[in-house]
């Protein structure tokens, strides 16, 4: 199968194995999405195996809303990326302008992230626990968020840290809950990494 949403006036360019697809925004903008998808691909090489062959398609949306009615995600209003692991697709909403570097910096390594562990794990990606698999591409973000640990501060000041038990299956839909679920699955897993390396997160 292809995807492809004709709804908007796609531009598109290559580089390696690495196909850009965006609507708003110059030539500056796709090149600078491309730096950072090349960044995080090479940031993540260091425990997953990354391939340079396979083909990546990125599509960039401008904003959420257009995203949304892509994936069709009903509530998940907070949803700012998403990767479809078989088709070898991300998709991300960034608007161009002045926060766009923050923005790609963040969202287009971790959907890469996603499809990179899909590939390294085949069928067994879908056994991972979710915090585990949330928390490896959240920490490949090259633009850490600076409010998780402020809402991980909060939440244990007031006792309500989401046990992690919880977060197996799935992390929540709702937004505040998602938000400090995806804090917590980063700090877990950036905790795994820095007491037992790379190898060790690996192995995991």
């Amino acid at each position: 199968f292809q995807y492809y949403d004709d709804r908007f006036p796609w531009r598109q360019v290559i580089r390696a194995n690495i196909t850009l697809n965006w609507y708003a925004g110059d030539d500056a903008f796709a090149t600078a999405a491309l730096d950072t998808a090349a960044r995080g691909l090479l940031a993540m090489n260091e425990f997953i195996p990354i391939s340079l062959s396979e083909p990546i398609q990125i599509y960039i949306y401008s904003n959420a809303s257009d995203l949304q009615d892509t994936l069709m995600l009903g509530g998940m209003e907070w949803a700012g990326g998403h990767a479809h692991h078989k088709l070898g697709i991300a998709m991300v909403a960034i608007a161009p302008g002045a926060g766009q570097s923050i923005e790609m910096e963040t969202k287009i390594p971790h959907e890469l992230a996603h499809l990179m562990l899909f590939r390294a794990l085949g069928a067994q990606y879908e056994r991972q626990p979710a915090w585990l698999i949330e928390g490896i591409a959240s920490t490949m973000e090259l633009y850490p968020n600076p409010e998780y640990a402020r809402a991980l501060s909060i939440a244990s000041e007031n006792n309500s840290l989401i046990p992690m038990l919880d977060l197996c299956a799935s992390l929540p839909a709702d937004a505040g809950s998602a938000f400090l679920a995806y804090a917590q699955s980063q700090s877990f897993v950036t905790y795994i990494r820095d007491s037992f390396g790379s190898s060790g997160l690996t192995r995991l």
